[in-house]
């Protein structure tokens, strides 16, 4: 909603006649630019907007990852080419960490079954040296 000029009407609608709903969202970064109340595209995948005169905001996206716990449990990863142990050691209600002495693949679904647990479906998203990342699936 915006203020429509002296009248002091307020609008729906934007001064291009879109609705203020439909615009893009506005992010903002510190910092001083001469283009004072002009939108600007700086590099590095920022967007900035001016707040006030010489100022501006710029907003960073950040991901929150889910708590991880150490754990030690042991089990195994079962898929239609694999019957391994494997060895839990971080764990989250997102996914968990695990090492296999056998090597994992990326991409790869496996059913983790944890000795006196419970199995689950997860997906491998990332493996090295003897360790992988796992994510939950439903």
């Amino acid at each position: 909603m915006f203020v429509d000029g002296p009248s002091g009407r307020i609008s729906q609608f934007s001064r291009r006649g879109i609705p203020s709903f439909l615009e893009e969202p506005k992010t903002f970064a510190f910092g001083t630019d001469d283009s004072v109340g002009e939108p600007t595209q700086p590099g590095g995948g920022r967007a900035t907007r001016s707040l006030f005169k010489g100022t501006k905001m710029t907003a960073k996206t950040f991901m929150m990852r889910a708590e991880r716990w150490p754990v030690d449990l042991r089990g195994f990863a079962l898929s239609d080419k694999r019957d391994s142990d494997i060895h839990v050691s971080e764990l989250s209600y997102a996914g968990c960490q695990l090492h296999c002495e056998e090597p994992l693949d990326a991409g790869e679904l496996v059913e983790l079954r944890i000795i006196k647990r419970g199995a689950v479906r997860a997906e491998i998203r990332w493996a090295d040296d003897g360790r992988a990342g796992a994510r939950f699936v439903n």
